[in-house]
């Protein structure tokens, strides 16, 4: 259908980007609107009316032209030193017209605009309007002269502001310190302003004659940069585009933003995008940590940083794949998010995240972008035709250091019940969720890759099980496995006490092996149980011996909302009911609850029923509570029962069987029950619309990400289930 006839509400991406109307790619049918549409004609026959073919000699004056302005351009605004001119400005004699040097005030995050103004007002005696204007335009434009003359005047007029503001900081950057100030030649600022004016004048000409991007595309791509003789930053080799974005994170404060970011950045680099195609390196993947170790050291916002293009790049699917089997993208996003999280893990011997120090840091905040930059990348699945051994090759290696990942959130955040005393402290829990919240749209999108391939699928299953493994290797509870008796029945289950113990709601690895058996039936047919006498054909998984461990950490939190809502965790603070509400809050169930449920679903399948119902009686003490004589038991030690404990033991039993009810009832995910794509939808928009009258576009919001769920009618879906 036209999109006027779209019901939805449309809502930016939170990695910003520019508008995609007219991408083949980002719609599946009408990628053009009607008004652009239009223009599009219109810059056609514009194109049409410029000469095709243009001989050799001004093709080369052309070339020469744009070479000289891109290097040169670049080597002014991307100046390491001002203190040092460069060569052919340091041999010029001085112009005596202009004022010798000017002090240069630069724009940051971490002062505020009252107390900009203030210092100006203070350091150079303006009066107040006058500071708002400097102020106004330092903000706008990310610097200003505040003043001029000869180079001590200048140096004056900085120590005052430094001076002002050096006690400054501010709680959302956790930055402090004095504003950026620095005295510069008055010939280089304007050689500065000279090399600005200059990519505008070029981003024009792209415009008038459409051929010329394609030179200023080659250039930047694969022109080198000249340096200083006295340089000695290392980045020998570089091309103009690889220089530009090691310097992005100065750029902002360099030179106009608006101008130039919203010309230069939307026109010459998307065309660089394009022509990505016959390019024989993709630079973004190369300089991708240098980028981000840059954006996260800073405090300039993402929507002026050049992180802030991902979202063209990586949501392009032919772009994506390429990205991710030749330059093995899908990992390095994950290193790169690996070595700044590395300072946040507790100790050598315990690889776990503890932000216990301080909730939710800003340079994680930034971090965490890597996981959008993540999701546009995974958010096309290939088809069982796109595959390639490089493409599969190169996203094993993601999920690996994605499992890494994952390692470090795996039972972050334990909590022991209080008996004695209250919580002396409330624990720090919201930077989890806040990991969460940012990660479980690729998690879903990584088990959509996975159930989409059978070689993905198998090998990741088998990687995720070692490591399952490798951590119950690390914890004493799996060293060894007790026989329980109920009523004549004999099971084996792992020897542990949650009442005594310590535990996470936060369970990454076995959650994102619980996605895995979603796929279809054919990938499904690789599980086998079978004894080690027996010969395993190879490429199976034997789950037998393992089935034990797969359920165990699922019913272990299970037990633990349990024994909260038999108010068993009351001394343990509002840390621990935040905890649990979130888990199961829509904002995250269904990468935490619902994996959990699906969890239980797969071992009560594969394991004996009467060894599922012991293990699940002994995980939530209830063992004895189902013998057949537990009254006679209970009435002989009376004197220790208390209504407190029988309240417990009530609660805990009602807990459990609602446990069973939703392990035998909750199947409408296709694969655990006889249920289609359609029906679930169906479900889940049911669900939105109990809650209250909602409209089209916040229905489709709050749907949860599956990539099957985009090829079905959210709309039909909801006129099955609700009135008009």
């Amino acid at each position: 259908m036209s999109r006027i006839n779209i019901k939805f509400e449309m809502w930016a991406s939170s990695g910003n980007g520019y508008c995609d109307c007219g991408d083949v790619e980002a719609w599946k049918e009408h990628p053009t609107c009607k008004l652009h549409e239009v223009q599009g004609n219109e810059q056609d026959s514009q194109i049409a009316d410029v000469p095709t073919e243009i001989t050799e000699q001004v093709e080369t004056r052309i070339r020469s032209l744009t070479r000289i302005v891109l290097r040169f351009s670049t080597r002014i605004i991307c100046w390491r030193d001002e203190n040092i001119l460069p060569t052919f400005l340091r041999e010029k004699e001085t112009d005596n017209i202009l004022p010798l040097y000017q002090t240069i005030l630069l724009n940051d995050e971490t002062h505020t605009f009252d107390s900009v103004i203030r210092a100006l007002n203070l350091s150079i005696h303006c009066n107040q309007l006058q500071a708002m204007q400097l102020a106004t335009v330092i903000d706008r434009e990310g610097r200003a002269s505040v003043r001029n003359g000869n180079i001590d005047y200048c140096i004056k007029a900085k120590d005052e502001i430094q001076k002002r503001t050096q006690r400054d900081s501010n709680h959302r950057t956790e930055k402090s310190g004095p504003l950026d100030v620095r005295v510069i030649d008055s010939r280089f600022v304007s050689l500065q302003n000279f090399a600005v004016r200059l990519i505008g004048w070029l981003t024009d000409q792209t415009r008038h004659f459409p051929a010329l991007a394609f030179t200023v595309c080659e250039i930047l791509l694969n022109e080198k940069i000249e340096l200083e003789s006295n340089d000695s930053s290392g980045e020998l080799d570089q091309t103009l585009m690889a220089h530009i974005m090691r310097r992005d994170s100065a750029l902002w404060k360099a030179i106009d933003i608006d101008k130039v970011n919203a010309e230069c950045k939307r026109n010459t680099i998307l065309i660089i995008i394009g022509f990505l195609f016959t390019a024989n390196d993709f630079i973004g993947a190369r300089l991708y940590k240098k980028i981000y170790d840059d954006f996260i050291d800073d405090d300039h916002d993402q929507s002026v940083s050049i992180t802030a293009l991902t979202v063209q790049i990586f949501t392009v699917p032919t772009i994506a794949r390429m990205l991710i089997a030749e330059e093995s993208a899908f990992q390095v996003i994950f290193d790169t998010l690996i070595s700044q999280c590395r300072k946040y893990l507790k100790t050598p011997d315990k690889m776990r995240f503890d932000f216990s120090a301080r909730s939710y840091p800003h340079a994680l905040r930034r971090a965490l972008y890597m996981l959008c930059d993540q999701r546009y990348l995974l958010s096309v699945v290939p088809s069982e035709q796109e595959w390639t051994p490089r493409l599969r090759e190169n996203f094993l290696c993601g999920c690996s250091s994605l499992i890494r990942f994952l390692s470090f959130m795996q039972s972050m955040n334990e909590v022991r019940r209080q008996t004695t005393e209250h919580q002396v402290w409330e624990q720090e829990w919201e930077t989890a969720f806040n990991i969460q919240i940012k990660l479980q749209h690729v998690l879903t999108l990584i088990i959509c890759w996975a159930n989409s391939d059978e070689f993905i699928h198998n090998s990741l299953m088998i990687q995720l099980i070692n490591e399952l493994e490798t951590a119950a290797n690390r914890s004493a509870d799996y060293a060894n496995k007790i026989v329980l008796e109920v009523n004549g029945i004999k099971a084996t289950s792992i020897p542990f006490d949650l009442s005594h113990g310590s535990l996470s709601v936060h369970q990454p690895l076995w959650r994102l092996l619980a996605g895995l058996f979603t796929a279809r039936q054919s990938l499904l047919q690789k599980i086998c149980i079978k004894s080690e006498a027996e010969k395993i054909p190879e490429g199976m998984i034997n789950l037998r011996g393992k089935r034990a461990l797969l359920m165990e950490m699922p019913l272990r939190v299970f037990v633990l909302c349990s024994q909260s809502q038999a108010q068993m965790w009351r001394r343990n603070g509002f840390s621990l009911v935040n905890q649990i509400h979130n888990y199961s809050a829509p904002t995250c169930r269904a990468e935490m609850f619902d994996r959990d449920v699906l969890m239980l679903q797969v071992c009560a399948a594969v394991t004996p029923p009467d060894t599922f119902i012991i293990r699940v009686l002994h995980r939530f003490g209830l063992r004895v509570w189902a013998e057949t004589n537990f009254e006679e038991i209970r009435s002989a030690f009376s004197n220790v029962a208390s209504d407190d404990l029988s309240k417990c033991t009530i609660t805990l039993a009602e807990e459990m069987l609602h446990l069973f009810i939703i392990v035998i009832g909750e199947r409408y995910m296709p694969g655990v029950g006889k249920s289609t794509m359609k029906a679930l939808l169906r479900r889940e928009v049911l669900h939105v619309l109990a809650t209250k009258p909602t409209p089209f576009s916040q229905i489709e919001r709050a749907m949860p990400v599956n990539q099957l769920f985009a090829e079905l009618s959210v709309e039909e879906a909801a006129k099955s289930v609700g009135d008009f």
